[in-house]
């Protein structure tokens, strides 16, 4: 029988292919470590005394702040919100210096050093309730910046359900860590009342930690995976109370894949372009 040997040509252009794609995931990575607003910073002190806000208004606010429309109608109730706003603003637009560091041997996390080379937090959390998903470019693999997701399980504790690396368990995690991040998107579901989200975040508390990390977890109709990873456990989480939050619709789920679903509208950004997805 004759053996069938594929031409060097094909080979060579084979791996040439793979490296040119390798190389510009890596571009690709080492320019999304953090978007800086490309709009000057401004004066939003007149449009934080209206007693209404306009369209117009809502979208100089989120370009000056990084709070979204449905953030702002919150933080509109408590009697600090100028402060906050003014904060907020002046957080947003302050330089960062964004460092690669380890975190596993394969894996990377982007983190904000001062000075002295101490890690500092990037920006000030809004606030979130319970069902909230918060969501990271921060951590890439190789030249995959594949993300982080999160979800809030006891907002009152600050607690978070997350599945955060190989040989180890599903578990709460401080919230706070998030702001260490610098970039982030906080989301949450459209049009529906709090007591359904807190319905999620209980079954996720009670049900959901302490499930092994699997990179390679895919989607399953079992009520508790055998395993799962950040953006799975939170797309699991939501689907078993009918939400499928994958905006890809495949086999696998990415914190991007979370972050495009028309099922959620954004918060509160860093980092993040404002006029994308993801």
């Amino acid at each position: 029988m004759k053996k069938f040997k594929i031409p060097l040509i094909v080979i060579s252009s084979i791996l040439g292919l793979a490296l040119t794609i390798y190389i510009l995931l890596g571009f690709h990575a080492a320019n999304n470590m953090f978007f800086a607003p490309q709009v000057s910073h401004v004066s939003i002190e007149e449009v934080l005394d209206q007693p209404s806000f306009s369209d117009e208004d809502y979208a100089l606010l989120y370009a000056q702040t990084g709070i979204a429309k449905p953030m702002i109608d919150i933080l509109k109730q408590q009697p600090d919100f100028k402060t906050k706003m003014l904060s907020f603003q002046s957080n947003y637009f302050k330089p960062q210096n964004v460092v690669k560091t380890k975190m596993t041997p394969f894996t990377n996390i982007d983190k904000v050093l001062n000075e002295k080379g101490e890690m500092i937090p990037a920006f000030e959390l809004a606030p979130y309730e319970n069902g909230y998903i918060f969501l990271s470019k921060s951590t890439y693999t190789y030249n995959w910046r594949h993300g982080h997701a999160g979800l809030v399980i006891d907002s009152v504790r600050g607690k978070m359900l997350e599945s955060l690396e190989p040989f180890t368990l599903s578990m709460e995690q401080d919230a706070s860590w998030w702001s260490y991040r610098p970039t982030f998107k906080m989301m949450r579901l459209k049009d529906v009342d709090q007591a359904f989200l807190d319905e999620i975040a209980n079954f996720a508390a009670t049900s959901m930690q302490g499930i092994p990390y699997n990179i390679l977890a895919m989607k399953t109709n079992k009520t508790i995976p055998t395993s799962t990873h950040c953006s799975h456990i939170v797309w699991h989480t939501f689907k078993q109370f009918g939400i499928d939050l994958d905006s890809s619709g495949g086999i696998f789920v990415s914190p991007g894949d979370i972050g495009r679903s028309p099922y959620l509208e954004t918060l509160q950004i860093y980092g993040f372009d404002p006029s994308k997805d993801w």
